[in-house]
C-alpha cells in the first residue's frame, strides 16, 4: 500500500477512531414525495404518477434504493474503523505491530432490507467474531473504497487482517485487485474465507424467507396506499 504518511499509519477518507464514527443521516438522503412528482392534482395521470412513486418507495425497501435517494446511489457508509488492537504488518520490513482496522460496509446495492440483512450476517460471521478476540494477527496495508457521512466517495488506507482482506470484493480495492486472493475486479468473486461456514446454505434460506415475508408486506402496503390515494382523489372530486 503506497502512502505519503509514515509506515503503519492509516490515512485517507473515512478512516475513523472507534470513538469518532460520525452519524449517517439516512433521512437527509431520501427524497420527499413532492420532489418525486407527487401532488394533489385532480387527474388520472397524476393518480398514476402518485401510485408509481408509492411503488418506488416500496422498491426502496425491497429491491432498489436508488429510485428515491438524492444521490441516485445506495445509502450508507463504507469506512475503516480502528479496532484499538495491534496486528503484525507482514508487508512492512520487520513485521512491526501496527493499529489494526476493520472494513465496515453499510453501503450495499439492492434494497434497504438486503442491506440490513447483510450487516447482520457480517456482524455474526464466525470469522469476524474470531478476529475480534485474536491478538497480534497478520495484517496487510490496503487502500479501499470509502464513503463518508456526506456521501463523498474516496479511498481509505489502513492495515486490515489478512483473513478479512480475503473476504473483500476486489472492486473495493483502489488497485482493483484483492492482494490476498489475487482476484481482479470483474471476475467472479468467491469469498474463500467464509465458504467453510456454508454461506450458500445461509444465503439460500435467507432469500427464501425474505421473499415470502417481503412479498406479503410489499403487496399489502402498495394495495393499502393505492386505496388511500383513491379515497383522497374521490373525496377531492366531490
Amino acid at each position: 500500500m503506497s502512502t505519503s504518511t509514515a509506515p503503519g499509519t492509516a490515512s485517507g477518507l473515512a478512516v475513523y477512531a472507534s470513538s469518532s464514527v460520525p452519524t449517517y443521516d439516512y433521512q437527509s438522503f431520501i427524497q420527499p414525495p413532492n420532489n418525486l412528482g407527487v401532488s394533489s392534482n385532480k387527474s388520472w395521470k397524476q393518480f398514476d404518477d402518485n401510485l408509481q412513486v408509492a411503488t418506488n418507495y416500496g422498491l426502496y425497501i425491497t429491491d432498489d434504493q436508488t429510485l428515491v435517494t438524492t444521490t441516485g446511489q445506495p445509502l450508507g457508509m463504507d469506512y475503516l474503523l480502528d479496532t484499538n488492537t495491534k496486528c503484525k504488518a507482514i508487508d512492512l520490513s520487520g513485521s512491526p505491530l501496527v493499529e489494526r482496522y476493520v472494513y465496515i460496509q453499510t453501503n450495499n446495492p439492492g434494497g434497504m432490507l438486503d442491506s440490513l440483512i447483510s450487516d447482520i450476517e457480517r456482524g455474526l460471521s464466525p470469522n469476524n467474531l474470531e478476529l475480534a478476540f485474536t491478538p497480534s494477527i497478520d495484517c496487510q496495508g490496503v487502500s479501499l473504497m470509502t464513503i463518508d457521512e456526506n456521501g463523498t466517495i474516496g479511498y481509505g488506507r489502513g492495515w486490515v487482517a489478512v483473513s478479512e482482506i480475503s473476504t473483500i470484493d476486489p472492486c473495493q480495492f483502489e488497485s482493483g485487485v484483492n492482494r490476498v486472493t489475487n482476484q481482479k475486479c470483474g471476475e467472479s468473486f468467491v469469498n474463500y474465507n467464509d465458504s467453510k461456514y456454508d454461506n450458500n446454505f445461509i444465503y439460500d434460506n435467507r432469500k427464501k424467507k425474505k421473499k415470502d415475508v417481503v412479498e406479503s408486506i410489499y403487496f399489502t402496503g402498495i394495495m393499502m396506499f393505492g386505496l388511500y390515494l383513491i379515497y383522497c382523489f374521490m373525496k377531492k372530486t366531490k
